[in-house]
């Protein structure tokens, strides 16, 4: 094993731990948890399933049961580690372990240092597999961590391995049982003493001295044992695999076994992959198992028995928690949350970068480009604990907090209650997040998502709390509801996380409040509404939200449990105290979000924002129940809070001194207008001492009516047998109560019965008058009298004792006779002889008549005839309802009677009707009554039956009768019973008073009306008959009606509507209702009417179903020949009826149908059409096949598309098909075919169709009628042309064939037609298979039959086909849209090159150079050859290109306008076009005049086309490189970030905004490379190798295209010469690409003006180099200050490059050599070493350049700094620095044995002379002026200053290298001057 390397460390690093341990340390975790965490996290990766900690007094022992150690170790060929968990142990300080590693939380690497915390050295034994493989005995090895070794770095091992067998330690893991990748690892360190603080090791000492190495005593032991428990469960609870944490206390006294377990792990395969917008949840348990052993039960610390769990012997704690999880979601393209994009996390093994992008939605997404792997797990999980867990969170050093969690806890603490994990990117202290690029925007995604995932998992949460689990105690579902409470947005990930809080929802999000008021039933977005979720459980167990809970405090805040057990009896959510202590106490209480304490308060019991409906209830609830169990504090509470909300509230509320409760007026006093009321109440009474506060007052008389009934309630027996002296003391009361002066309100006196009344034998108490109103319907009822009673509308059941039913609403103001209610309190004289002793007894009245003097009768009857007859509106909001006694129903019920004989309500109902005779016999007249009787059934008929007087005719014959009368007794006409018939007429004339309902003498018209309404539906007579009766009956009354026309006249105005004379069904009215027709539609059987019907009964066309019918099928044969024979033309129109059949019916003989009779029909049809209203066709027949009848030819036509109308019968025979000739129609008959068919004879349209037909047929004609076909196809084309150039339109819309064209004798397809006057599309014309005309070729074939208009005929070409050859204007100008018209150029023009061009396939033809230019040239004079709309351009025509890649090589013409260039003929870059032609490159085949066509499209861009210039579209692209073959150089961004600086600087003033040149300090990014720098030529596709470049700079947009991002990338040979230039080049073009000439470049051209005070006419891009340009010679910023104008520019600050920029890494290193070598030594001329100031531990030493442009003695203008040589370079002071700057310095070294200054070899110009120079010594003399005390020579008389002697430069402040490095430079400076002179 000692063989084998196993990697070390590359540096020292003790000091980095140091630091790490610092930086672990957190406010909220106590030191040593950090290390427990990452021992966690490193076990977890590792897929292990238990971690053990054991601690005994020598040592901690660290082992899981993961995946074996080092398990994926592997070696390079040198056999050096590269890879696994010993390696990543090795390259702590490098950070690379497990790059490649996919599904880490993180790795064996720099967290597991903190065991450093513990002890100095750690070991480590595991079973390896590579040393096994190699023949190492059993795989196991053992090593033991090196500090000296460690420290020295280097690279070499840092392990010792551990040979000695008592000292190495078998892993409990490493069994044979297990899988030999599941042996784990164990760890164990020594716990520090304080000599071990102090040990050496190797050449080092006091490695370990700092504080934050603690030793270790008994004590801090156990109390980090303690802290481990303490912390253990939470710690574990969101691992992938971790189940449980074991930790062992192993000391003699007192050891004990700890374990932390859970029921659940969150595998990445188990749990992620849920889509946007789903979540999932699961009940999910953390334990806690804890027990005491002795050591005598274990045989040492790694035993079996302590990780076969056979210890745990004592009890097992469980925390419940609801566990919900969700994938990672994105955001929208603003950067707000959305819940319906899923985010992803990639990462690069190679170089470590990472990006997250929304899945799917990423449009420049790098995944596609280097080496990717997934990065961070997407699934945010969340625990809502349901047992408290406040107990555990006590023991924390932060308490009553949790952590925060990125799969293990974070060093940060929220009070949520909740625990939220999430894969975050976090920074190696594990105590904030990353906050760069990716990493910042995964991390905020996935808190944004943490809101979300609460919100819809408390809502499961609550569901599952409130219904789902008996099992849960209702303590624990309420705290469990509490603990989901969450606290403020900002607390969730606090800002000391580092993560973005803008993104985060508001707080209204979450409550669902508007406005800070609560807003019940708004969301939002996304957010299930915390305020619309029952998640209080209250104090019955029952949930409720925050507007249901009450809150019982008093009205000092305290939680008040008496008021709680009255609110509870009140039946109301009330809280409980511990729900109040855990949201709302100021000493105790959580910290729930505001909004919802703020909500809370409102409902606290004496809160002022108490809701009014939750007070009402109080009220309500307090006056129904029963509080005399409660105890008295309760009693006193529930006073208090009543008096509060309503203190005239006067229910039994208030306890008197004995605690019974009682109203608040029990207690007041009786004034002497009620004194009455003393008899009956007695003593008063006292109110309870602690209630003493409260003000009682003097009784009211509404307080008294509230004891009234209270009394009665009570059961106090005076009430129950009303003693008649008892009645005497209540009606007295009663009159005092009524009193006007006793102000008593009109609702306390209907709501209270006070007032004794007696209904014949009975006596009950009632209130004043009223009405009730029904509860249910809200109908108006007469008062009870004691009892229930029903509805009137309705039926619901009106409780007596309900007095919230009675409204005040009993008589109307103007009316005092009780009309509107029959249980009306009356005066007890109001029982007059007059009226039955039954109806008596229903008479309502007052024991007392001092406020009731109400009769029935006084001077007259009306008010008892209106008290029994009257009748209301059933339903009525307004009126009581009542039917009148003359109902028997009616009378039954009122008289409260079961059962009565007929004859005693018919004797009370004639009674009635003898009342009304007598009335009006004596005068009294039906005026008085109104109509109140007209729908009383208030006569008897001859059948024994009570009908409205409305219905009765006095007198008329049985045979009429019979005729007229229905069998329903709503529209028979009655005759009045014998028994109140009179045979004197006279004396029967009062029933026919007009206000009874109009009865009458004998029959009028509106009797037969009324039959006739009964026979057609109007009564339940209709449906007793069946259809046939009651249409031979109806037929029986139209004959009637005919014999008797002079009845006519007193027709209602209702009677011409009715549909009733039976006319009969037939196809097309077969609905019921066109079985009858009205009076006036009705044809009656008249010779006028058999002229159009025929002579037959039926018409052979007029049918139902196939049967012949006619309009008089239900009348008799013997009335239709009567009617026929007696009635007149003139007699039916008297009559109002018609003499012709109905139009519309007779329409039927003109339809196409199946069946249809082929018999001639009348000629005189066609008249009868011309009544049809609204067009020739009825509505009915719209949709149906029509047909007309030829009399000439005795043939049927059918009407259709395809019909055409011609003159002759020749016309007809040459078309053939549908063909009318009008020969032989007459004028009616022709125009009723006109307005049949849409097809005309004389106009454009008949035309068009007949130009279709004919072109159709065209082929088919035979030749012998050929001409006569052209001649008639001429003569259409006339009539088509006709209508002038505006009106024409297209012959033929669609169909398979092509309109022909007469010309000359020939016929031509019109869209083989191109007309065109341009002469280069015309010079095809000439081709085989070409038409193209010109306006003069149509010029010249004029002919008269034809007679051409040079412009209508092109129109009517370009119409139906022809291609205009034009522009937009005049394609429009012939009606046609300019779309259609390029469609037509673009198929002529393809079936053009079809033709002429030969060879082609797929609309591909090759064609000739000459060709090719011609054809484009033709092309292009047509304005329609490309098509530009919505920003799309394309080809309208085919062009012919280069193309060498399609068929062949060669020129082509085609459509395919894709990735075609234009090439002008000046372009410089003609030949190299030509290399890419010949690749493949598809380049626009024009000549030079036509370039402009291209070049002036409007929307044209030289790089986006359409046709993109070659010369601008050609990119010279630098070969990408990956990131791993370059390094960010951050010295170049720092130092553009100081010029920024430099800049601001100089302005005057700041105004409002950002710098537009911001980003000079944020998006420019420096690379540096060892690659080549390889600029390739590239354009649509195709590359061509080009040249090599020192440096490249890109310019990239942000989106919006606001901030220019700048790469820049340099190759490492460049040389320092060059670095004034690669910046030059940057400023400028980020400035050109920020400043260009757009609206927002702009408003930075007057932000820089404004803040450099200068006229932003003068500000240009070279106006602010020149500001800046300075700067760029001076490569130390630190040296600006030495500007004219930036004097004082680093007095405030600092700049941020420390030092010089320097790009090449070997000029970098020789000045670090030069540091390195002199840094100590001083001064190389002087040895001074100058401070910085007073306690400064840096010095102004710096390096100097020896030879340089400017400012030097050895000038040396094309100095290139080559090869990092550290010859160009000096350490001087300040003061030597600036001698050489002024060239009072010189070198000196020796030649040919001599000393000589170099500026003397250059004057003697002998190069022989470097030969033999000595390149160890150099020496300098400096030209300056010593003072007179100066420490460097004696004291002399002061004078002016003077070259001083030459020095040697002593070894130890010149190494031999650096002299050597002169000595070279200086040969070289030597030679280049006496070269250059």
């Amino acid at each position: 094993m000692t063989e084998i390397d196993w990697g070390g460390q590359g540096t020292a690093y003790f000091s980095d731990r140091r630091n790490q341990l610092v930086n672990s340390n957190s406010v909220v975790e106590p030191p040593g948890v950090p290390f427990l965490k990452e021992l966690i996290q490193n076990a977890d990766d590792r897929n292990a399933k238990g971690v053990y900690l054991i601690f005994t007094e020598s040592a901690l022992y660290i082992t899981n049961d993961g995946e074996t150690f080092n398990y994926n170790g592997e070696r390079d060929e040198n056999e050096k580690l590269i890879k696994g968990d010993l390696f990543n142990l090795n390259s702590v300080k490098e950070k690379i372990s497990g790059l490649t590693e996919e599904g880490r939380t993180g790795r064996h690497g720099t967290g597991f240092e903190l065991v450093y915390r513990i002890g100095n050295m750690f070991e480590i034994h595991w079973r390896d597999r590579d040393y096994e493989e190699r023949g190492g005995n059993d795989g196991r090895v053992s090593l033991r961590s090196n500090p000296a070794k460690l420290q020295a770095g280097g690279g070499v091992q840092t392990w010792d391995p551990i040979l000695e067998k008592e000292e190495k330690i078998i892993c409990p893991f490493d069994m044979d049982s297990r899988s030999k990748d599941m042996m784990g690892v164990l760890f164990k360190t020594e716990w520090r003493t304080e000599d071990d603080k102090e040990a050496k090791y190797g050449d080092y000492e006091g490695l370990f001295r700092d504080s934050v190495f603690r030793s270790w005593t008994v004590e801090s032991k156990r109390e980090y044992y303690d802290h481990c428990c303490n912390y253990a469960p939470f710690a574990i609870q969101f691992c992938k695999s971790i189940e449980s944490l074991t930790l062992v206390w192993c000391f003699e006294q007192g050891s004990k076994i700890y374990e932390a377990g859970r029921s659940h792990c969150y595998s990445t395969e188990d749990y992620s992959g849920l889509e946007a917008g789903d979540f999932d949840t699961e009940m999910v348990t953390l334990s806690v198992s804890e027990a005491e052993f002795s050591m005598r039960d274990i045989r040492g610390p790694l035993d079996t028995k302590l990780f076969d769990r056979s210890l745990l012997t004592g009890s097992c704690d469980t925390i419940r928690m609801m566990h919900g999880w969700c994938s990672v979601h994105g955001d929208t393209g603003i950067e707000e949350f959305d819940c319906e994009v899923l985010m992803e996390s990639w990462k690069s093994p190679s170089n470590g970068a990472i990006h997250a992008h929304n899945r799917f939605e990423c449009p420049h997404c790098i995944l596609g480009i280097g080496d990717w792997i997934p990065d961070r797990t997407s699934v945010v999980h969340i625990h809502f604990p349901i047992d408290d867990i406040g107990p555990i969170l006590d023991r924390f050093i932060d308490p009553r907090k949790t952590l925060l969690h990125s799969i293990l806890p974070l060093g940060v603490t929220t009070q949520n209650r909740f625990m939220i994990s999430a894969d975050l990117y976090v920074q190696e202290n594990r105590k904030q997040c990353e906050s760069d690029g990716d990493m910042r925007k995964w991390n905020s995604d996935c808190t944004r998502t943490s809101f979300w995932l609460h919100s819809m998992v408390f809502k499961e949460l609550y569901r599952k709390l409130r219904w789902d689990d008996d099992s849960i105690r209702v303590e624990d579902r309420r705290f469990g509801l509490l603990q989901g409470l969450p606290t403020a947005i900002g607390d969730w990930w606090p800002t000391s996380v580092g993560i973005e809080q803008s993104g985060f929802p508001s707080e209204e999000d979450l409550l669902g409040t508007d406005s800070g008021e609560l807003g019940w039933g708004k969301t939002g977005i996304g957010y299930h509404p915390l305020c619309d979720i029952d998640w209080i459980i209250d104090s019955k167990g029952l949930s409720c939200n925050i507007k249901d809970i009450v809150i019982p405090t008093n009205s000092d805040g305290k939680y008040d449990s008496g008021l709680a057990r009255v609110l509870e009896m009140m039946e109301l959510n009330v809280m409980t105290g511990l729900t109040f202590e855990y949201v709302l106490s100021g000493d105790h209480g959580t910290a729930v979000i505001e909004g919802i304490k703020s909500h809370l308060r409102k409902r606290t019991a004496f809160s002022s924002a108490l809701d009014e409906e939750t007070k009402r209830t109080i009220i309500e609830k307090a006056g129904t129940a029963d509080w005399g169990d409660l105890p008295i504090d309760s009693k006193i509470a529930l006073a208090r809070l009543i008096y509060w909300i309503d203190s005239a509230f006067n229910g039994p509320v208030y306890p008197d001194d004995k605690g019974t409760m009682r109203s608040k007026t029990s207690f007041s006093v009786i004034p002497e207008n009620l004194s009455e009321f003393k008899e009956i109440r007695g003593e008063g009474l006292k109110i309870h001492p602690e209630l003493a506060d409260l003000e009682v007052g003097e009784a009211t008389v509404n307080d008294v009516l509230k004891q009234m009934a209270e009394l009665q309630i009570s059961g106090d027996e005076r009430f129950k047998k009303l003693e008649p002296g008892f009645i005497q003391t209540l009606s007295r009361l009663a009159d005092q109560i009524l009193h006007p002066d006793s102000k008593a309100h009109q609702d306390d006196l209907i709501r209270n019965n006070f007032i004794p009344c007696r209904v014949g034998d009975r006596i009950f108490l009632r209130g004043f008058h009223h009405s009730i109103k029904c509860p249910e319907c809200d109908a108006i009822n007469p008062p009870q009298v004691g009892y229930d009673t029903e509805c009137t509308n309705c039926d619901t059941i009106l409780q007596w004792d309900d007095l919230e039913q009675r409204v005040n609403k009993d008589i109307p103001s103007e009316r005092t006779d009780y009309q509107f209610s029959r249980t009306h309190i009356f005066s007890p004289d109001a029982l007059d002889d007059i009226l039955p002793v039954c109806v008596k007894d229903r008479i309502v009245t007052a024991v007392s008549g001092e406020h009731f003097n109400n009769r029935l009768v006084s001077n007259s009857k009306v008010g008892l005839i209106r008290f029994f007859g009257k009748k209301s509106v059933k339903g009525s909001l307004k009126n009581i309802w009542r039917s009148s006694l003359f109902d028997r129903e009616e009378l039954v019920k009122w008289l409260d009677m079961d059962n009565p004989k007929d004859d005693l309500i018919d004797s009370i109902r004639m009674e009635f009707l003898m009342l009304i005779k007598e009335h009006i016999d004596s005068g009294g007249g039906g005026s008085s009554l109104g109509d109140l009787l007209n729908e009383a059934p208030m006569f008897l008929d001859i059948d024994g039956e009570w009908g409205k007087a409305k219905d009765f005719v006095l007198y008329i014959d049985d045979v009429t009768l019979g005729l007229l009368n229905s069998k329903d007794e709503g529209s028979k006409i009655r005759v009045p019973h014998h028994s109140i018939l009179d045979e004197n007429r006279d004396a029967n004339k009062w029933m026919l008073t007009k206000e009874f309902g109009g009865a009458k003498e004998n029959v009028e018209f509106r009797h037969i009306e009324k039959s006739i309404r009964g026979l057609i539906g109007g009564d339940l007579d209709g449906f007793a008959l069946s259809e046939e009766e009651r249409f031979r009956k109806l037929a029986k009354i139209a004959v009637y009606i005919i014999k008797n026309p002079g009845m006519l006249e007193e027709k209602s105005g209702s009677f011409n509507e009715m549909r009733w004379v039976p006319i009969g069904r037939q196809d097309g009215f077969e609905e019921d209702i066109d079985a009858l027709c009205k009076w006036e539609d009705f044809p009656l059987p008249t010779d006028e009417f058999f002229r159009y019907w025929g002579d037959r009964k039926e018409n052979p066309h007029i049918t139902l179903n196939g049967k012949l019918v006619s309009p008089f099928d239900y009348f008799e044969e013997d009335d239709v020949h009567w009617i026929r024979k007696n009635i007149t033309v003139q007699d039916v129109k008297s009559m109002g009826a018609r003499n012709s059949p109905i139009p519309e019916r007779m329409f039927l003989c003109l339809l196409d149908r199946g069946g249809a009779s082929e018999e001639d029909i009348e000629s005189p049809i066609y008249d009868l059409m011309k009544e049809l209203v609204g067009g020739p066709i009825p509505d009915i027949y719209r949709e149906e096949h029509l047909r007309f009848f030829h009399p000439e030819t005795r043939d049927w036509h059918k009407i259709d598309d395809e019909l055409i109308i011609v003159e002759t019968f020749q016309e007809a025979e040459i078309l053939v098909g549908n063909c009318i000739p009008v020969e032989g129609l007459d004028s009616s008959s022709q125009e009723f075919l006109s307005e049949l068919s849409s097809s005309d004879i004389d106009g454009s349209v008949g035309a068009r169709r007949l130009i279709a037909r004919l072109s159709e047929r065209w082929s088919d004609i035979p030749d012998d009628k050929r001409i006569f076909a052209i001649d008639f196809l001429k003569q259409k084309w006339k009539l088509y042309l006709r209508d002038g150039v505006e009106d024409i339109t297209r012959i033929q819309e669609d169909g398979d064939f092509d309109i022909i064209f007469p010309l000359e004798n020939r016929g031509v397809a019109v869209k083989d037609i191109i007309f065109s006057d341009n002469g280069k599309i015309l010079q095809f014309s000439g081709r085989p298979g070409v038409e193209i005309w010109s306006s003069r070729f149509l010029s010249q074939k004029e002919d008269p039959l034809l007679d051409l208009s040079r412009t209508s005929t092109a129109k009517a070409l370009y119409v139906n086909g022809a291609t205009m050859w034009s522009n937009e204007e005049d394609t429009e100008a012939m009606g046609l849209s300019w779309t259609e018209g390029i469609q037509r150029i673009k198929d002529s023009s393809i079936r053009i090159a079809a033709a002429i061009f030969s060879g082609g396939s797929n609309g591909i033809f090759p064609v000739t150079e000459e060709d090719g230019y011609d054809w484009n040239a033709a092309m292009f004079e047509t304005q329609a050859w490309y098509s530009y709309r919505d920003s799309d351009f394309s080809w309208s025509v085919p062009l012919a290109y280069w193309n060498n890649e399609e068929i062949g090589d060669g020129l082509f013409i085609s459509m395919d306008d894709s990735g075609v260039f234009l090439l002008e003929h000046d372009d410089p870059d003609y030949s190299l076009a030509m290399r890419f032609r010949d690749r493949g490159l598809r380049i626009l085949h024009i000549r030079k005049e036509d370039e402009e066509y291209i070049t002036s499209l409007p929307f044209r861009s030289d790089t986006e086309g359409p046709f993109p210039s070659f010369n601008k579209c050609m990119d010279r692209k630098l070969t990408s490189l990956s990131d791993s073959e370059r390094d960010v150089f951050s010295p170049l961004s720092d130092y553009l970030k100081d010029v920024l600086s430099a800049l601001e600087f100089t302005f005057k003033t700041r105004p409002i905004g950002d710098n537009p040149l911001s980003f000079l300090g944020e998006l420019i990014t420096p690379y540096r490379t060892q690659k080549s720098l390889t600029t390739d030529l590239k354009i649509g596709g195709y590359t061509i190798p080009g040249e090599a470049k020192q440096w490249t700079i890109v310019t990239k947009f942000s989106d919006p295209p606001v901030w220019p991002e700048i790469e820049v990338t340099f190759r490492t040979t460049v040389s320092e010469s060059n670095k004034s230039e690669i910046l030059r080049e940057i400023l400028m073009e980020g400035m050109r690409k920020r400043l260009r000439t757009t609206d927002a470049g702009i408003q930075d051209h007057e932000w820089l003006a404004n803040a450099l005070e200068v006229d932003i006419s003068e500000l240009s891009i070279a106006f602010l180099y020149s500001k800046i340009s300075p700067l760029l010679e001076y490569p130390d910023p630190k040296s600006w200050s030495e500007i004219e104008g930036f004097e004082g520019i680093w007095e405030n600050s600092s700049p941020i490059l420390k030092g010089e920029l320097v790009l090449n890494p070997e000029v970098s290193k020789a000045r670090e050599d030069i540091l390195q070598w002199y840094n100590d030594a001083g001064c190389q001329v002087c040895g001074q070493l100058t401070p910085d100031g007073p306690g400064s531990d840096t010095y102004e030493e710096s390096r100097v350049r020896i030879f340089r442009k400017v400012s030097s003695t050895y000038i040396w203008r094309t100095a290139i700094e080559h090869g990092g040589s550290p010859g160009h370079w000096l350490y001087l002071c300040p003061t030597h620095h600036k001698l050489l700057a002024k060239k009072c310095l010189e070198l000196y070294v020796i030649a040919d044995g001599d000393w000589i200054e170099v500026g003397e070899l250059v004057s003697k110009g002998e190069l022989s002379a470097l030969e033999n120079i000595d390149e160890k010594r150099i020496s300098v003399r400096c030209y300056e002026r010593r003072g007179v005390l100066s420490p460097w020579q004696e004291e002399k008389e002061q004078q002016g200053a003077e070259w001083g002697e030459r020095k040697e430069i002593s070894t130890q402040r010149l190494t031999a290298r650096h002299a050597k490095e002169i000595i070279k430079q200086i040969k070289e400076y030597v030679t280049y001057k006496i070269g250059s002179s």
